[in-house]
Order: C-alpha cells, then sequence, then structure tokens
C-alpha cells in the first residue's frame, strides 16, 4: 500500500502544472533584459520577457530543463525540480565577442550569410506544410499623457504555407472603455512571420529578406557580430533597392552556424506612400526565431510599435501611438488542419462557446506579463473615458471634427448639464466649404440631426463664386436591426458633384490641387438626382 501512495504521488507531482515567475537580468549592470527567451528543452513551450525583464512560465511536467537565451549573453540552464520556489530571478552574464576588422575588397560577407540562409531555409521550408500555435497577444493604444485602451487575447495561430494564417480568438480581456461586444484583436499585426518568402503587413505585400529573389531587392552589409551559446550571431543591415516594391529596412541577426534567420527588427522603407492627411507614419517591427532544437524555425513572438501623426491646416489631432505584441508557444507541426477555417475569408475567427470560459489568463500556457503602467491603465481607466476625448483635435476647425465614441459617449451624455436649444442647433451645423475648377468657391452649410440611434436627416445649401450658381440639398437615412448596421439612404441633390469617386484621393484633396497650380483630379458635371441605396456595413 505504502508503495502504491508513493507511485501515486510521484505520478501527480511528474504531471502537476507548476508556474514560475521572475526577471531576466544583466549580471554585471542589474538591467533588465526584455525579450529574453525562456525554453522548456525538448518541447515546443518556453516564455518572453516584458518590457521590465519579467516573465511567467508555466510548467506541465516536473522536473523540467529551462534554458534561458539572449543574443550576446551566456545561456543558462535552471533544472525546476517540485520543491522549486514559484520566484526564480536569473542573471545572464555578457559574453563580448570582438569583430575582427575586415578589409572588404569584393562581395560582403553578409551577402554570402544571407545566400546561405535563403539556400538552407528552401531546404526545411518545403517540408513545413503548416503549424498550429497557441497564442497570446495584447494591444496597446496611447495618446501625449498616457495608455488610452488596452486589450487581451488569447486563441490558437494556424499557418498553412499555401492558405495562409488564419487565428481563433478564445478569449479577451480589456479596459473598462472598450465595449465588451467589440472585437479589439489586428491579425494584420499579430500573426506576421518574417521568415515567409511574402510578408503581408495592413492588405499590403512586401518582400521578406528570405525570400529567394532577396539578394535582388535588398542590400545586405555586416555591421556587427555577438555571441549565442559559443556560436557567433552575425548582425546585418538591411537597406532597399528597390522603389516600388514594398520592402523593409533595419538589422537582422544570423546565426552562422545554422545558417539561420533568429532575429529582425525592420520597418517598412522610406518608399511606403502615406494618403494625406496623415503626416507621419512611424512603425517598426521586432521578431525572434527558434528551433526548439529541432528542424524548423519558428516564430516566437512579434512586437510591432508604431506612431501616428494627423493633421490639416486648422485641424491638429493628438499623436497616436500603438503597439502589438505577441508570443506563440506549444506548435504542433505538419498536422491535419480544420478545413472551416479556410472557407471563409476572415482572418479572425471567434470560438463564442470558448469565449464564455472564466479565467483563462490564470491557465494560460503562453503569457507576457503587464507593466506597471499597464497594470495601472487596467485599474484606472473606466467607462466613460471616450477615445473622443483621448484624441480631441485641436485647430480652428476642430469645433467641426464629431469625435464619436457611442459606447463611452453615452455615459457622459447621462452626467451632462441639458443643452440649450440654440447650443444643439449649432452643434449640428457644419461649414460646406471648397474649391474647384468649376465652380470656383464653394461657400455653404450643411445642418444635420440624429434624432435617434435610427433616423438621421440632413439639409444642406450654399453659393458657387464662378457659376454664380446655388446648390442645395437634403436627405435621410434610417438604421435598423442587431447593432443598426444595416441601412436605408435616401437623398436629392442640385448642383456641381464629382464624375465619380476615388480611393486615391478624398474629394477635398482634389479640391486642393488646383489652389496649389496642379492639375484638377476630378472630372464635374451639373446634377439634379435623387438616391436611394441600401445596405449593411
Amino acid at each position: 500500500m505504502r508503495i502504491l501512495c508513493l507511485l501515486i504521488l510521484s505520478i501527480s507531482s511528474a504531471f502537476a502544472q507548476s508556474t514560475i515567475t521572475g526577471y531576466v537580468r544583466d549580471a554585471s549592470s542589474g538591467e533588465a533584459l526584455p525579450a529574453a527567451s525562456l525554453q522548456i528543452e525538448g518541447t515546443y513551450q518556453g516564455a518572453i520577457t516584458n518590457r521590465e525583464g519579467r516573465y511567467i512560465l508555466k510548467i506541465e511536467r516536473l522536473p523540467s530543463v529551462i534554458l534561458i537565451r539572449y543574443i550576446g549573453y551566456e545561456s543558462k540552464r535552471v533544472t525546476i525540480n517540485s520543491d522549486f520556489p514559484t520566484q526564480v530571478d536569473i542573471e545572464l552574464k555578457p559574453s563580448p565577442i570582438e569583430m575582427q576588422n575586415v578589409v572588404i575588397t569584393g562581395e560582403d560577407p553578409a551577402i554570402i550569410l544571407m545566400r546561405n540562409v535563403i539556400a538552407k531555409k528552401q531546404r526545411w521550408f518545403g517540408k513545413l506544410k503548416n503549424f498550429k500555435a497557441d497564442m497570446y497577444s495584447r494591444l496597446s493604444l496611447e495618446n501625449d499623457s498616457g495608455i488610452v485602451m488596452l486589450s487581451e487575447s488569447l486563441g490558437d495561430m494556424y499557418w498553412d504555407r499555401i492558405k495562409g494564417i488564419r487565428a481563433v480568438l478564445k478569449s479577451k480581456r480589456t479596459t473598462k472603455n472598450v465595449d465588451p461586444k467589440d472585437m479589439v484583436f489586428s491579425p494584420d499585426d499579430a500573426v506576421v512571420n518574417f521568415y515567409d518568402d511574402d510578408v503581408t503587413i495592413q492588405d499590403s505585400r512586401f518582400v521578406g529578406p528570405t525570400h529567394p529573389n532577396a539578394l535582388s531587392y535588398y542590400d545586405f552589409k555586416l555591421i556587427g557580430q555577438r555571441n549565442l551559446d559559443g556560436q557567433i550571431v552575425y548582425d546585418i543591415r538591411v537597406n532597399t533597392k528597390s522603389k516600388l516594391q514594398p520592402t523593409f529596412v533595419g538589422t537582422i541577426s544570423v546565426l552562422d552556424a545554422d545558417s539561420a534567420l533568429i532575429a529582425v527588427d525592420l520597418k517598412p522603407s522610406e518608399f511606403a506612400i502615406f494618403p494625406m492627411p496623415i503626416r507621419q507614419w512611424d512603425v517598426a517591427y521586432k521578431q525572434q526565431f527558434s528551433n526548439f532544437g529541432r528542424e524548423y524555425w519558428l516564430p516566437v513572438d512579434i512586437r510591432m510599435n508604431g506612431l501616428i501623426k494627423i493633421g490639416l491646416p486648422g485641424l491638429e489631432f493628438p499623436s497616436i501611438k500603438y503597439g502589438q505584441l505577441s508570443a506563440f508557444n506549444d506548435y504542433s507541426i505538419n498536422q491535419t488542419m480544420p478545413d472551416s477555417l479556410y472557407k471563409q475569408k476572415r482572418l479572425v475567427v471567434v470560438d463564442s462557446i470558448a469565449l464564455q470560459k472564466p479565467k483563462q489568463f490564470d491557465s494560460a500556457r503562453v503569457f507576457i506579463p503587464l507593466s506597471e503602467r499597464e497594470d495601472s491603465a487596467y485599474a484606472e481607466i473606466k467607462r466613460g473615458d471616450s477615445f473622443g476625448k483621448a484624441f480631441k483635435p485641436t485647430g480652428i476647425l476642430s469645433r467641426y471634427v464629431k469625435m464619436e465614441d457611442e459606447y463611452n459617449d453615452s455615459i457622459a451624455a447621462e452626467n451632462a448639464k441639458p443643452k440649450s436649444a440654440f447650443k444643439k442647433f449649432s452643434n449640428d451645423l457644419s461649414p460646406q466649404l471648397g474649391f474647384n475648377r468649376v465652380e470656383g468657391g464653394r461657400l455653404g452649410l450643411k445642418y444635420e440631426h440624429e434624432f435617434n440611434r435610427s433616423w438621421k436627416a440632413s439639409i444642406r445649401g450654399g453659393y458657387t463664386t464662378a457659376l454664380k450658381d446655388p446648390f442645395y440639398g437634403a436627405g435621410a437615412e434610417y438604421h435598423w436591426g442587431r447593432r443598426f448596421v444595416h441601412f436605408i439612404k435616401v437623398s436629392f441633390y442640385d448642383g456641381v458633384t464629382p464624375r465619380f469617386d476615388s480611393d486615391n484621393y478624398a474629394v477635398w484633396m482634389g479640391q486642393m490641387l488646383p489652389l496649389t497650380g496642379f492639375r484638377d483630379y476630378y472630372d464635374y458635371y451639373k446634377a439634379q438626382e435623387i438616391r436611394v441605396t441600401a445596405g449593411f456595413y
């Protein structure tokens, strides 16, 4: 009986899930090592540290050996037993390596390295048909004052070499100012794989740094070397050769012994074009790869940070800072993929049954701890902290810009003082100003009133300086259904209008061209029209 009890206890200990947490720091300076990798040897499981060097690691079997790695530092192995403390702080020693002075008389060594990386990839990449991994993702939005919104997601990531990427959302949590019905998840940035031949970002296809023809699109230059487990890691500067094909610039790191790409720090090249009124759009991506001691090199994480500045003469918006952080764990390689995932074009499928399960974040096998700022944001942000207030524009035209956030504005409306009739009327008025080569100056007003969530009506009118004719019109629209996504619109208009719509230039952008000496983008005609449209969002 005693032997049976000991056997039961030993089996329970071996398969009991344990959680350890702690910090990974520089042994010399004590500084945190962000994005340090912790891998449970013999598995596809592990964790990475956050910006403060903190990690949380779930261990399903004891004892387990944890391999802690960071480029430029000596790796460390730690054996976790059942009697091991739950708080494990780890210090890694720097492992400097001096780069010998190299006089380059012909081809840059980086080109030879990348040619080897691309050739090696073709050998193993052809055998990688698909994979599935547990995924954790975190999206943050900030203005000049601090964090405005946080959203975290748990799910599964699916990758198929032919069919592409899909994600299944199983759990989420957000700050209180996010509508629970909204799916705040950006698959375009959350599941990017820079080892792909073509890297798709925001519906644009970029040539990846390991594309078979990458040497035709990129200029690679060796800039340094570091140490990892006694092997040389070469740091390579990446510059673009192409002004037409979307490409990246930045740095990548190559593990020489395996001819493998193990880290990237890239951003779109300067030739990427952003439409007005975007004045600045800076976005950068960092990603690490591991073969987990096996054949295939797979993503460990993806870290994206961006900054957008939007403005026009007389209208300026606060800077919009955003970040997306994802980690991947527990890979399954070359398994049968669910056909239902690829029967629809949506990149994200919501598992509504799994979404109802409580406390999934407490037991998640993949997770990146929140920083102190993010912890505070969860505690301090409340419903009513609207995005309209967080990104309220300034300038003489700002009073005519409506920043709608129905979920949070409804709370503010309940607590607001009643507005006077004149204030309500003036808030519904907006100017109709413009210029084009046919009408000359366009001066008018528009009155639009929303009676309730279903009904809205408007009337507009004004005068043109070149034609010396008035323009006028009216319209109404009705919305219905769940979340009022179905609509029908009826409108009447008498005046000059463009012959066609354009996704490249908004009408007001086309109107600015003649004022600056350029040819007008649009053609116009005199219209007396009645329009009836119906559809859904």
